[in-house]
């Protein structure tokens, strides 16, 4: 739901969370936006000001469930598809993605204001959620690298944010269990917040080799720590950190044909296939007014450590067993200036600059072909950046500005198999500017016209599991162009945005097969995209509303030309005109909430897409399909009770699909999952 926001904290007199049925007290009251402010463009502003897509989803849109990711927060958000699977996790936001197994991801994900340098894959457990932005389209000028498709910006509950404390237990389908504790206080001018989020599930998937249940079986720990000091003088300093630890199985690939084919949620792994991940996401974070300008530093550390062993051929020959160990770690530092939101003159701006050092460290042993790499990288980035918005008059604005990205990057690989023993190194300088220009018109108080135009980048890197030579060891930056023109409507109880937008992306990175057992990340592709996007949101009573989205994709490789295995060797191929990978042409979603003053309440959702494909050669293809949730329940006083469902239909579909030697590989999409919650809130 894009209508349910937060006032940002220090710009109101307190913290208020403010649902889209209660901005109306009936179905003509007028939705009161101005007070709502954002920082998409790193300067506090209205939400109805920003010339762009952007959703805000706060708790309350979201249903209750185990665990929640970064799809749920992007369900309803159209020309977005979200990939999770045992091996991998990726947003595909307007056909816009990376190749799989990439250390860098097109679609960023900031937590507390820190952006996490491997992407969605680093993404926490969503829990004690403040609020999370979805801002779709090119991020560069603001946020630097690796922001080309879009950015998800979560801000979880700060210290100072909850006065008092909340319990949930509950329970579902597959042997799941799943608790939260959080509790907050203030003491003076220090606040302090905790918080344990853990879940546990038996998985669904049955493997037909061992008679283990335990397929997908997962057992997962997530922390919240914050403390807040403010001084005399109004400075205010925060500390907070995510914490995770997380154990999991892999056996949940299976095939659906060949002669190791299974039917749905069963599995023949012979070789162990099980995770373990570890990661933490630390901000500390200075806010102040100097000289009448808003201050903020922001100081961030995150950690992320991988480790699994997988069954190489998922069947019950004896292939071998496939290793990764990623240990990844990062810290960064940004000062930014921007205007307050108070100034109350015609220009709005902002202006800082960041450094970080990330360090990668990686072991891939490909136990059936008997080798091994070891790759070291260390990166080493500066930016400058700003933004500036004029008001040319009391309805016209026009902006522009962008980011200088300086990028350093150092890689080493040992690579050994039974027939060599190499080590390669490379050293990769890029200085990139991220331009952005807007102009916003507002027709009326009611009505918004926008247009932009903006540079995206996804950064080059090092090929660390698929290498064999100092050539095939390295790859280049992509680069893409974005216009997007759009309306944003808000008239009594309704709110409509719709959007039109055009991308072309050069460059693109590339797997190609090559002799060795190998693979070579290139440059050779070109890209086009095209759409538009709607949401609708609607207060029909102070109980009752409505939302719907719908988006429409055209994403095609207008250039790409590889090398493929094919008929027992190496083969080249055009993909050229071909759909690009997990871009459906439609994607819509529909919901409604109800809640009225006797504490019965219940929310129930439908998203769904049309088909798309899993490959680039366009051989792979999930048709259309759609999955049902809903949630119902009552509140008394300090005590809520609710029983929820996902895919309630019991959808049956893929998240991922690959041919391989013995058949086609898939992963079967999440069934049917019922469950109840209780809430105790103090």
């Amino acid at each position: 739901m894009a209508r349910k926001f937060k006032v940002l904290v220090g710009v109101a007199a307190a913290p208020l969370v403010m649902p889209a049925q209660a901005l109306a007290q009936s179905g003509d009251a007028p939705l009161v936006m101005d007070e709502i402010l954002v920082e998409a463009r790193l300067f506090a502003e209205p939400v109805g000001d920003v010339p762009g897509r952007l959703d805000l989803v706060l708790p309350e849109d979201l249903l209750a469930r185990p665990r929640l990711d970064l799809g749920d927060v992007t369900k309803d958000t159209p020309n977005v598809t979200f990939q999770k699977t045992n091996a991998d996790e990726r947003l595909v936001i307007r056909g816009i993605t990376s190749f799989p197994t990439a250390l860098a991801d097109p679609t960023a994900v900031v937590v507390n204001g820190v952006a996490l340098p491997l992407g969605t894959i680093q993404a926490p457990n969503i829990f004690a959620l403040d609020r999370a932005a979805v801002l779709v389209g090119p991020q560069g000028a603001h946020y630097g690298r690796n922001s080309e498709a879009g950015l998800i910006d979560l801000e979880f509950l700060g210290p100072g944010d909850l006065l008092g404390g909340t319990f949930s237990l509950g329970g579902a389908e597959h042997e799941s269990v799943f608790g939260t504790l959080l509790v907050g206080a203030e003491f003076g001018r220090v606040g302090a917040i905790l918080g344990i989020d853990a879940d546990r599930t038996g998985g669904e998937i049955t493997n037909t080799v061992t008679g283990d249940n335990d397929g997908g079986q997962s057992e997962r720990l997530t922390g919240l720590l914050g403390l807040s000091l403010e001084s005399d003088g109004g400075m205010r300093f925060e500390l907070t950190s995510v914490l995770e630890a997380e154990e999991s199985g892999k056996e949940q690939f299976r095939f659906t044909d060949g002669a190791f084919a299974t039917p749905r949620f069963e599995s023949n792994y012979n070789d162990r296939s099980t995770e373990s991940r570890r990661s933490s996401v630390t901000s500390f974070r200075v806010d102040d007014r100097i000289g009448g300008l808003d201050f903020r530093s922001t100081t961030g550390f995150t950690t992320f450590d991988r480790e699994f062993d997988l069954d190489f051929d998922t069947s019950p020959a004896p292939t071998g067993v496939t290793v990764l160990d990623l240990d990844d770690w990062l810290i960064s530092q940004e000062f930014r200036l921007s205007s307050p939101p108070d100034s109350g003159g015609p220009l709005s701006w902002s202006a800082g600059a960041s450094v970080f050092h990330e360090v990668t460290d990686t072991v891939f042993n490909l136990g059936s072909f008997a080798t091994n790499r070891t790759t070291d990288i260390d990166q080493t980035g500066l930016a400058l950046f700003g933004f500036a918005e004029y008001a040319l008059t009391d309805r016209l604005r026009l902006g522009a500005g962008g980011r200088l990205d300086y990028l350093r990057q150092e890689g080493a690989q040992d690579f050994t198999s039974p027939f060599a023993a190499l080590s390669y190194s490379a050293t990769e300088d890029t200085l990139t500017f991220l331009p952005k220009v807007t102009v916003a018109y507002d027709v009326t108080e009611e009505v918004l016209l926008y247009a932009n135009a903006s540079r995206g980048y996804l950064a080059g890197g090092f090929n660390y599991n698929f290498a064999n030579s100092a050539e095939s060891f390295t790859f280049d930056s992509e680069f893409s162009t974005t216009v997007e023109v759009g309306t944003r409507i808000e008239h009594g109880a309704v709110a409509v945005d719709l959007a039109g937008f055009y991308t072309d992306v050069r460059d693109k990175q590339i797997v190609e097969v090559i002799p060795g057992g190998a693979q070579n990340i290139t440059n050779a592709a070109r890209v086009r995209t095209f759409g538009a996007e709607g949401t609708l949101e609607v207060a029909l009573t102070d109980t009752l509303s409505v939302d719907a989205s719908v988006g429409y994709l055209n994403a095609e490789a207008t250039s790409f030309e590889t090398t493929v295995f094919a008929g027992g060797g190496l083969a080249p191929a055009d993909f050229s005109g071909n759909d690009l990978t997990f871009a459906p042409s439609v994607t819509y979603g529909a919901g409604i909430s109800y809640k009225d003053d006797s504490g019965f309440f219940g929310k129930a959702r439908v998203n769904g897409s049309t088909g798309y494909f899993f490959d680039a050669a366009n051989t792979l293809e999930q048709s259309g399909f759609a999955t049902v949730d809903f949630e119902i329940g009552y509140s008394y006083e300090n005590i809520t009770l609710s029983i929820f469902a996902t895919n309630l239909f019991d959808q049956d579909f893929f998240t991922t699909a690959l041919n391989t030697a013995l058949g086609t590989l898939v992963e079967d999409g999440p069934g049917r999952q019922v469950g109840a919650q209780l809430d105790i809130t103090w």
